[in-house]
């Protein structure tokens, strides 16, 4: 018998929501090519709106001007065709 698959766990705090992004996506990145052995990451990220591609300007509930958001570009949750809230 083996001994136990590796995983590291990573207790981050708060991040910024694009940089926990960016960060997932080279992580990611490097475990596909097996540089990094299974990872969980724990964070926290002020609330934001991500904004998908069909979304509007108007959509938003207070106003584009007073809401923070985050462009859902190439990477798209399933639950973000229009506005989504991430908390």
């Amino acid at each position: 018998m083996t001994g136990s698959p590796e995983i590291w766990v990573c207790h981050l705090g708060v991040v910024d929501y694009r940089e926990a992004l960016a960060l997932q996506e080279r992580l990611r990145a490097a475990r596909q090519d097996e540089e990094l052995p299974d990872l969980l990451l724990t964070l926290e990220h002020p609330p934001v709106y991500t904004r998908g591609r069909r979304s509007q300007a108007g959509e938003l509930p207070m106003g584009e001007s007073t809401t923070s958001w985050a462009m859902c570009g190439r990477w798209r949750p399933p639950s973000c065709g229009r506005w989504s809230t991430r908390a």
